[in-house]
C-alpha cells in the first residue's frame, strides 16, 4: 500500500509538471513576444522620427535607447557649444565687414534651419556663461524649443530665462517664445527609469509637440 501511495503521488507530480510547465513556457513566450514587438514599435517611431523635417540639438550625453535618431541630433557635451554649430539667429543676407585697411573684420552668412528645432537639455547641472549667452539667443531670440531633463538641467535652464526656481521636484522643463513655460511636460517616473520607457516618452512627446502624424513620414 505504502508504494502504490507513492506511486499515486508521482504520478500526480508529473500531471501536474505536464500542465504547468507548457503553461510556464507559454507564459513566458508571451512575455518575450511582446518584449518583441514593444522593440520593433518603437524602432519603427524612431525611424519615422528620424525622416521628418527635424533637428534636436542634445546637451549632454545621449542615451543607447535612443540610438537611430542621429540623422536628426546634433549631440554636444557641455563646452562644445558654439554659435558655429547651434542654431543662433542668424540675418537673412549675407553682408562682410571691413576695416580701413580693406581688411575683412566680421562676416554673417544666412543658414539654413530644419522646419522644426529644439534644444535638450540631459542631465546637465553647469554650463559656461558663454554657452548660456548662446543657448539665450537660441530661445529668445530665435525662438528654439528648449526641453530641460533632469532637476540640475531644469534649475539651470530656469535661471537663464530668470525664473525662480521651483521647490517642487521637476524632472523635465519646457519652454517656447511666447508661449511660457511648462513644468514636468514628461512622465517623472519614466525619466527615473530610463531605458526604453523613458526613449518611448520621449519620442511620443516630440510627435505631440510638433504635431506630427506618426502613421505617415513626410
Amino acid at each position: 500500500m505504502e508504494q502504490k501511495g507513492r506511486l499515486i503521488v508521482l504520478l500526480l507530480i508529473a500531471a501536474i509538471s505536464l500542465v504547468a510547465i507548457p503553461g510556464i513556457w507559454l507564459i513566458g513566450s508571451r512575455k518575450n513576444n511582446s518584449a518583441s514587438e514593444r522593440l520593433d514599435q518603437f524602432n519603427m517611431a524612431k525611424s519615422e522620427l528620424a525622416a521628418r523635417d527635424l533637428q534636436i540639438y542634445w546637451i549632454g550625453e545621449m542615451p543607447e535607447d535612443l540610438r537611430g535618431l542621429e540623422d536628426v541630433m546634433t549631440v554636444l557635451s557641455p563646452g562644445e557649444i558654439t554659435s558655429d554649430n547651434m542654431p543662433v539667429r542668424v540675418p537673412d543676407f549675407h553682408f562682410t565687414t571691413y576695416n580701413e585697411n580693406g581688411d575683412i573684420t566680421s562676416e554673417n552668412i544666412p543658414r539654413e534651419y530644419a522646419g522644426s528645432l529644439l534644444i535638450v537639455i540631459y542631465n546637465v547641472d553647469v554650463l559656461s556663461k558663454d554657452e548660456i549667452d548662446i543657448l539665450r539667443d537660441c530661445v529668445t531670440d530665435n525662438g528654439v524649443k528648449i526641453l530641460a531633463i533632469g532637476e540640475g538641467s531644469v534649475g539651470l535652464v530656469r535661471d537663464m530665462l530668470m525664473y525662480s526656481r521651483d521647490l517642487r521636484s521637476n524632472k523635465s522643463f519646457f519652454y517656447e517664445l511666447g508661449q511660457g513655460y511648462i513644468n514636468s511636460p514628461l512622465d517623472g517616473d519614466k525619466i527615473t527609469k530610463g531605458g526604453i520607457d523613458f526613449g518611448e516618452e520621449f519620442v511620443s512627446y516630440i510627435n505631440t509637440l510638433f504635431g506630427y502624424n506618426v502613421q505617415e513620414t513626410e
